[in-house]
């Protein structure tokens, strides 16, 4: 090998590997005054190490994400075959006009199942297509004992979601590329489409710029009609895939469920912000999510039996961990909390990578039954009885000019602390005439990260550009910052925890829940430390990339909302319990023979008027339940 070659690939490797260092030198956030510590996000295992691997080799050394353009594998491959079909005079370079590809392997590995349609012309309910997110799509017309693979010559295999027409059987599409957790797992190149009921597959070019696809939603009567969840947002085509309309524009959209039997009613889950719903067919969308304050990725699920029970399965902190599980009773209008208890503990069902693996299913007869999880699976029954929690959210109102830090706190998408004191909602006003008095205060010269609250030290009482109301009481409240670079005033800067202390970010925001006084400065805040004295909420605002301080603010404000929210009793069991957490049920002991951990979906399969069997797609393939009116929830089941 050319030394020159081998040495681009030692350096290259270098500095993959002081990425991958950098990004696990993480320490876990206690209070506001660690927040700091707490800046490259939460410490990665299990999956997200593996994504970040990856994340990182494909990644320039002077950038911060990977830069292949959205379809740049289709026309990778246009350009192979193109080259593969010039013949050359030269021999070394001579083509057939053929691509060759040899598998590598690895083989006889199940690979990480996320897609799964049940065959609805089989009586037996033995037809099942399995979409892997790393091998294409598969078929079995024998209940998994053998497969066949469908998409042999597809240039993309990463198959994240596949739907049939219900209309025409013979219609599937096909929806590639992994995008969970904003990460770049397997990239995808938009959609395929099948009209021969899996046998043949054409792309539909029109969808290389959505990027990677989530969820597909197929109008009943119509199979040209179809709505689709991107990583950059929803879209529907009317045509059959053939041209597409952005209908709503944000990322973080991973899951789109329809109303069963009305294409018009649709619900959409933003990660870090709720459910969105659609009256009109996937057009127009309004937020619906009161009641909701997720921390990441929902997983949405609406019940056979009364379609106006929806479920969510969440990322978020509202339980007491990592997980939170959601009802609405009135079609999304509102949300309440389900208290998922399990040993006299709150759950964490997601198992701490809910970003990675989060599904959930309701149970085909029985409303009040739901089964879900992500590293294990559980099964909760809704009581009756409830009882409060208090839920914080934060909501961006045109405040383009400035950006909030995720330094993993429990609220706002990891961007929000809430404060003992926090019992009310909050605005932050800015804008023309408005203005205030705030406390300014300084940490020890040459401090970044890591400063104790006692170490904040009083200094006066200063004007700031903006105002901060308590909305739910209508008063005015005090308010504090930090003067990280100790010129004397609030100003924001771009984001940079590099370099001289005082060029660091770091103009954090303090509200108390005192009123305010124009004149006087709160004695209890104005001494050192004093700028958490009745806490209510604290933010770590940055400027905005491409504006200036202070000439770029706009009219706008940042709306804290404060709901107290029902959280409903019930009853949890365990389903799997891959690693012996809580009984040890359908343990995970023998590769190939136990239900695998890390679940991607849940699918009932109905065989009478009261029994069905859950087919379950994990990182270990597909797995099936016994049929019964309660399935998979004795050892033994699957």
């Amino acid at each position: 090998m050319n030394r020159y070659l081998l040495v681009t690939i030692f350096v290259y490797c270098g500095l993959i590997m002081l990425a991958v260092n950098r990004n696990s030198d993480i320490h876990s956030l206690t209070t506001a005054s660690t927040i700091e510590e707490e800046e490259e996000g939460e410490e990665q295992d299990g999956p997200g190490q593996f994504i970040a691997y990856h994340k990182a080799i494909r990644t320039p050394h002077d950038a911060t994400a990977p830069e292949y353009k959205n379809g740049f594998i289709m026309r990778e491959l246009s350009k192979a075959k193109s080259f593969a079909a010039r013949k050359r005079s030269n021999t070394r370079t001579q083509s057939n006009g053929v691509l060759e590809w040899k598998e590598r392997g690895p083989a006889n590995v199940p690979g990480r199942t996320r897609a799964i349609i049940i065959d609805p012309d089989d009586a037996s309910k033995n037809t099942w297509f399995a979409g892997s997110a790393g091998g294409g799509v598969w078929k079995t017309t024998n209940g998994g004992q053998a497969w066949t693979l469908l998409t042999p010559d597809l240039p993309n295999l990463a198959t994240t979601t596949l739907a049939m027409a219900e209309s025409n059987h013979n219609v599937i599409y096909m929806g590639t590329g992994e995008s969970f957790g904003g990460l770049p797992g397997i990239r995808g190149s938009g959609m395929f489409k099948s009209t021969d009921r899996g046998q043949t597959w054409q792309f539909l070019s029109g969808t290389e710029q959505l990027s990677d696809i989530n969820r597909i939603a197929i109008n009943s009567t119509n199979a040209n009609e179809v709505v689709v969840a991107s990583s950059t947002g929803i879209h529907k085509s009317t045509n059959g895939g053939t041209t597409w309309t952005q209908h709503l524009a944000f990322t973080g959209m991973e899951d789109l469920r329809t109303t069963p039997g009305n294409f018009n009613i649709q619900y959409a889950a933003r990660n870090g912000v709720g459910v969105y719903k659609s009256v009109d067919g996937g057009v127009t969308w309004s937020l619906s999510n009161t009641g909701m304050n997720p921390a990441g990725r929902i997983e949405l699920a609406i019940s056979p039996v009364n379609s106006n029970r929806v479920f969510a399965s969440a990322e978020g902190y509202l339980n007491g961990t990592e997980s939170d599980l959601y009802v609405s009773h009135d079609a999304a209008a509102s949300w309440s909390l389900v208290n998922t208890t399990l040993n006299g503990g709150s759950l964490d069902f997601l198992g701490g990578q809910g970003w990675y693996d989060n599904t959930i299913m309701c149970d085909p007869f029985n409303a009040d039954v739901v089964y879900y999880g992500g590293v294990n699976l559980f099964r909760t029954t809704l009581g009756t009885g409830s009882s409060t929690v208090n839920s914080y959210n934060l909501e961006e109102q045109n405040t383009t000019f400035l950006s909030l830090i995720n330094f993993g706190a429990s609220y706002a998408n990891g961007t929000l602390e809430v404060g003992a004191a926090a019992n009310a909602s909050v605005e932050i006003r800015f804008g023309s005439g408005k203005s205030q008095m705030a406390h300014r205060f300084m940490v020890p010269e040459g401090a970044t990260s890591g400063v104790p609250d006692a170490s904040y030290s009083y200094q006066n009482y200063v004007e700031v550009p903006f105002e901060v109301w308590d909305v739910t009481n209508n008063r005015q409240l005090m308010v504090s910052f930090r003067d990280q670079d100790r010129n004397g005033q609030f100003n924001l800067l771009l984001s940079n925890t590099d370099g001289a202390p005082t060029a660091q970010s770091r103009e954090y925001v303090y509200i108390s829940n005192v009123d305010y006084n124009a004149t006087t400065p709160a004695s209890n805040i104005a001494i050192n430390g004093g700028h958490i004295f009745q806490q209510m909420y604290f933010f770590w605002p940055v400027l905005a990339a491409g504006n200036t301080w202070p000439s770029s603010i706009t009219d706008s404000k940042l709306a804290i909302n404060y709901t107290a929210i029902p959280k409903l009793n019930a009853t949890t069991i365990t389903v799997a319990d891959a690693y012996n957490q809580f009984d040890g049920k359908n343990k995970f002991t023998t590769f190939g023979v136990d239900v695998h951990p890390d679940h991607h979906n849940l699918v009932p399969i109905v065989m009478s008027a009261s029994t069905f069997k859950i087919l379950n797609a994990s990182d270990g393939g597909l797995f099936i339940s016994n049929t019964s009116t309660t399935p998979g929830i004795a050892n033994g089941d699957w």
